[in-house]
């Protein structure tokens, strides 16, 4: 009596083919997780590129006013950029304080173009070393500023006294801040300089 053997094959060697329905599972998770990183980081970058954006066109604003700012003939400075219509040195009161808006913004009479929807509740103040705000501000010596060097000798007679130095400044500080967004805080760029008159 003879004996046979009988085997089986099923597509070479032994191996399976195809994929079990797990594997095919955890394939797609896998494919999902890395879609989900991607679209993180695409959105990402897309925020970091639009904050870019809003910091250029602020600094483009802020080198603007400075301009305007370094333009201006010193003996007219602290009357243009306080907020008292009653001292400012263009007729009817057209000096442009120390706070305007970013929309519409106009510089030395040149109307800025700034893309819509940049910039939101944006503001341009020039500032200066005053105690109080408003009219009632004071250019004084005694201001407690850092950013500006303050307290600081403006009328260079080497002692640091209360009172306003409207009238006698030889040295300003000044710095053209702008800010936007309605965070807390708010987006800021500033820039700074010391005008003289010695």
């Amino acid at each position: 009596m003879q004996r046979r053997n009988s085997t089986v094959h099923n597509g070479g060697n032994g191996s399976r083919s195809g994929f079990t329905l797990l594997e095919v599972t955890v394939s797609m998770a896998v494919v999902s997780v890395a879609f989900l990183a991607l679209a993180r980081g695409i959105e990402r970058s897309a925020r970091v590129r639009a904050t870019e954006r809003e910091v250029t066109v602020a600094l483009q604003v802020a080198e603007h006013v400075m301009a305007e700012v370094e333009g201006t003939p010193f003996d007219q400075l602290w009357r243009r950029y306080n907020d008292d219509p009653a001292d400012d040195p263009a007729e009817g009161g057209q000096a442009p304080g120390s706070t305007r808006s970013v929309e519409g913004l106009s510089v030395a009479g040149e109307s800025l173009p700034i893309p819509t929807g940049l910039l939101e509740a944006g503001t341009v103040t020039v500032r200066l070393p005053v105690v109080g705000d408003g009219i009632a501000a004071e250019l004084t010596e005694l201001c407690q500023d850092e950013p500006l060097g303050c307290p600081r000798d403006l009328n260079g007679d080497g002692v640091l006294t209360g009172g306003s130095r409207a009238e006698d400044h030889r040295v300003l500080p000044v710095e053209v801040r702008v800010e936007w967004g309605t965070g807390n805080p708010r987006q800021r760029v500033s820039l700074r300089t010391v005008r003289a008159n010695l």
